[in-house]
C-alpha cells in the first residue's frame, strides 16, 4: 500500500491532482494546490457570490469567524425568497439558516415511517425518492406498468412502500406525514417554505392510516423496506418516527437495535401526554437504545411545551414543536404543533450532519447533538442536561473535529490521502496536527496518508486514532 501509494502521488500525472497540477475543481469547489500548501477556494451552493478561502492550517479559524458572520443570515436580497420563509421561526432558533453553506443534506435518505407523503407537493416533489428500478416512461413521468419490475414483491413502488396495503400507494390521506416531510426536506425554490435539509432525500414509507393509527407488523415491514434501500443505495439513512406505542414490543425493540449495525439511527417524538416517562413510559422512547434520539417541544422563548413528554432518563434534546409552519395535504401550509414535528427538527439536523460525514456512526450524530447542543436551566430537570438542539453547532463541531480531511470538502477520500502525502514529502512547513495527525504520534508522517487512504478504501484502521475519528 505504501509504495502504491508514493506511486499515485507521483506518477499519475494525466490525473487532475498530479504534481503539476495548479487547481483541481470537484463539484462546487476549486483547491489551488501549491509544493508547500493545499488553499481551498470554497463556493457555496446557497451563497455563489461568497467565497472563502482556507487551508489545512487555517479553516478552523475562518469556519468560526465565517459561520458566525452576519452575512450569512437569510435576508432578501440573498438567495432565499421562499413565501413563508419568514413565518418558520424555528430556524433561527436552531440556527440552520448559518449550517446551510456547508451542509443541505445532500446524499442523505431520511425514512418517514408515517401516514405517506403528499406526492404531488411542490415544495416537496423534487426530493422525494425515485426507485429507478421500476419502469419510468421518462425522468419524472413513472409507467405505472403493474409488474414488480425491480423484483422486491411490490408493485408499481416508484416512491416508497405502502406497507398496510403492500403496495407502493404511499399518498398521504391524513396530512400527518406531509407536515413531517416539510419540515425535514421542503425544497428552497423560492415558493412555500424551506425544510431543514433542503436537499435531503425523502423516503415515504406509509405505516399509518388516515386515522394516524397503524400496526407494528407493518412498521416492522416498512423498516426492513428501508434497509434494503439503504444497501442499494449506499447512503447514510436517517428514520423519523413521530408516533409512539404504550407497550414494549419485543419485536420492535429488536428491529431498531439490531439496525445499530447497519449505522441507522432513529429519530422518536416523546409524545404529547405532558407526561414522565419515567413514570408513564412510551415506546421505542423508552426502549433506551444507542441508536434512537427521543426529543420533546419546547415554545418559541424555549420553554417546554405545555403538551409535551419528559423525563431525564429518556428525553435527549429538545426542539422547537409548537407553532410551527409546514407543508399540509394539496399544496397547501398550516400551523401545526406536537412533539412529532420536534422530532422531525431533528432529525433535519441528522441528515445535515450526515450529509458533511456520511461515515459518521449514529451514536457519533447522537453525541455530536448532546455535545453541541444549549443547555438551558429551566429545561434541566426535564430533559437530559436540559439540552436544546442547535444545527450550527452541531456542524461546527463535526467540522473542527474531522482529522484526515486535508482538502477541507468535509469527506475523507483518497484525494486527502494523495494530498498529504504530498505536502509531505515536498514541503517543510508544518500541517495542524488536528487535521494531519491521524494516528496521535504528535507527528505527521506518511504513515498518516497511509491511514487515510484505507480509511477512504474502507480497509481496517489499525492505529487511527480513536479520540479524533469518525469511524468508517
Amino acid at each position: 500500500m505504501f509504495f502504491l501509494l508514493i506511486f499515485l502521488v507521483f506518477s499519475l500525472k494525466g490525473l487532475s491532482f498530479a504534481i503539476n497540477t495548479q487547481h483541481i475543481q470537484i463539484g462546487s469547489q476549486t483547491f489551488f494546490i501549491s509544493p508547500h500548501k493545499t488553499f481551498i477556494f470554497y463556493k457555496s451552493n446557497f451563497y455563489p457570490n461568497r467565497e472563502i478561502f482556507l487551508s489545512p492550517n487555517n479553516y478552523l479559524e475562518v469556519l468560526s469567524q465565517e459561520l458566525s458572520s452576519s452575512d450569512f443570515s437569510i435576508s432578501e436580497d440573498q438567495t432565499m425568497r421562499d413565501t413563508y420563509f419568514y413565518k418558520q421561526w424555528y430556524l433561527d432558533f436552531l440556527k440552520v439558516p448559518t449550517s446551510w453553506p456547508y451542509s443541505q443534506g445532500e446524499g442523505v435518505i431520511v425514512a418517514i415511517l408515517d401516514t405517506g407523503i403528499d406526492l404531488e407537493h411542490q415544495d416537496l416533489k423534487s426530493n422525494i425518492w425515485k426507485n429507478k428500478n421500476e419502469d419510468w416512461l421518462d425522468e419524472e413521468t413513472p409507467g405505472y406498468n403493474g409488474l414488480d419490475d425491480d423484483g422486491n414483491g411490490i408493485i408499481d413502488d416508484y416512491y416508497g412502500y405502502n406497507a398496510i396495503e403492500n403496495t407502493g400507494n404511499v399518498q398521504d390521506n391524513n396530512g400527518h406525514g406531509t407536515a413531517i416531510a416539510g419540515i425535514i426536506s421542503a425544497a428552497c425554490n423560492n415558493w412555500g417554505i424551506c425544510g431543514i435539509a433542503p436537499r435531503a432525500i425523502i423516503l415515504p414509507i406509509k405505516v399509518l392510516n388516515q386515522y394516524g393509527s397503524g400496526y407494528i407488523s407493518d412498521v416492522l415491514k416498512g423498516i426492513s423496506y428501508a434497509l434494503e434501500i439503504k444497501k442499494l443505495s449506499h447512503l447514510p439513512m436517517v428514520f423519523n418516527l413521530s408516533w409512539a406505542i404504550y407497550d414494549a414490543d419485543e419485536p420492535l425493540l429488536e428491529a431498531i437495535r439490531a439496525l445499530l449495525e447497519e449505522n441507522i439511527i432513529f429519530v422518536n417524538s416523546a409524545g404529547n401526554d405532558h407526561l414522565n416517562l419515567e413514570n408513564y413510559p412510551l415506546y421505542p422512547a423508552c426502549y433506551n437504545l444507542k441508536n434512537v434520539i427521543v426529543v420533546t417541544s419546547v415554545n418559541q422563548d424555549g420553554y417546554l411545551s405545555t403538551f409535551a413528554n419528559y423525563g431525564i432518563e429518556y428525553v435527549d434534546i429538545a426542539a422547537p414543536g409548537e407553532n410551527i409552519f409546514t407543508c399540509d395535504l394539496n399544496n397547501n401550509f398550516k400551523f401545526i404543533s406536537g412533539t412529532s414535528f420536534a422530532a422531525a427538527n431533528v432529525s433535519g439536523i441528522a441528515a445535515l450532519l450526515f450529509s458533511l460525514s456520511p461515515h459518521l456512526l449514529a451514536t457519533q450524530i447522537k453525541d455530536l447533538l448532546w455535545t453541541s447542543c444549549i443547555k438551558k436551566e429551566e429545561l434541566s430537570s426535564f430533559i437530559y442536561q436540559g439540552c436544546v438542539a442547535n444545527a450550527y453547532r452541531s456542524i461546527y463541531n463535526l467540522l473542527s473535529n474531522n482529522p484526515g480531511d486535508i482538502n477541507g470538502d468535509y469527506e475523507i477520500s483518497i484525494i486527502d490521502a494523495l494530498l498529504l502525502a504530498r505536502l509531505i514529502l515536498t514541503s517543510k512547513e508544518s500541517i495542524d496536527l488536528l487535521i494531519g495527525d491521524v494516528n496521535c504520534d504528535t507527528k505527521i508522517d506518511i504513515i498518516d496518508a497511509l491511514l487515510i487512504a484505507r480509511y477512504a478504501l474502507r480497509l481496517p484502521l489499525a492505529g487511527w486514532c480513536k479520540q479524533y475519528s469518525f469511524s468508517h
